[in-house]
C-alpha cells in the first residue's frame, strides 16, 4: 500500500503476543480486511483485536487510542473499541501496538452511513459535523489536546456526511 509500509502477518502478532501478552498467545489469529491504511488489524479470539501500525506516521495514534478512547467512551452514543493493552517494540516490528475490544458489526463507509434525519426515534439528537461536542456541551478533544491534529480539523471541515450526537443522556445500567 505505502512504499515505506511495514509487513506483519499473523506469525509475528503470535510472537509479540508470546513475549508480551503469553495469556492470549494461543488463540486463534486472523487479519481483517478493510479500508484503512494506517493500521493492519487483526482478530484476537472472539472479542480482541490487535492493532499494529503499518506507516510511520500512524505511530502516534496507539498513545492517542490509549489515552483518549477510555475517556470519551462514556460521553458517547456508540460503541468504541477501547484499547486493553500497548504492547512494545520486538520481534523486528518497530512501533508500539495495542490489543483492543473487537467491536462486532460493519465497517463504516460514506455509503452506509445514514444522513436522514433522526429526530422521530430521538427527538433530541441533531446534526453536527465532526469534531462533535458531546452531551452537555462538553468538547471531544480541545484544540490543545493530543487527539486534535490536522486530519481531524480537515475531516470535519470537509465531511460529506454529518454525525449525529445525541443531546440526551442515554441510560446507564
Amino acid at each position: 500500500m505505502h512504499d515505506n509500509e511495514v509487513k506483519t502477518d499473523e506469525a509475528l502478532v503470535r510472537r509479540l503476543l508470546a513475549a508480551q501478552f503469553p495469556q492470549w498467545a494461543d488463540l486463534p489469529i486472523h487479519h481483517v480486511d478493510h479500508a484503512g491504511t494506517d493500521n493492519a488489524i487483526y482478530r484476537l479470539g472472539e472479542d480482541m483485536s490487535v492493532r499494529m501500525p503499518r506507516i510511520d506516521w500512524a505511530i502516534e495514534q496507539v498513545e492517542r487510542e490509549h489515552e483518549w478512547l477510555p475517556r470519551l467512551a462514556p460521553y458517547l452514543p456508540l460503541a468504541i473499541p477501547v484499547p486493553l493493552v500497548v504492547g512494545t517494540p520486538a520481534e523486528g516490528y518497530p512501533w508500539r501496538w495495542a490489543v483492543h475490544r473487537w467491536l462486532e458489526g460493519e465497517n463504516a463507509t460514506a455509503d452506509s452511513i445514514d444522513t436522514t434525519p433522526c429526530a422521530p426515534v430521538c427527538p433530541g439528537c441533531s446534526p453536527r459535523r465532526p469534531p462533535a461536542t458531546m452531551p452537555f456541551g462538553r468538547s471531544i478533544a480541545p484544540r490543545s489536546s493530543p487527539m486534535w491534529h490536522s486530519r481531524s480539523r480537515a475531516t470535519s471541515t470537509r465531511s460529506r456526511f454529518t454525525w449525529r450526537v445525541c443531546t440526551v443522556p442515554r441510560a446507564r445500567g
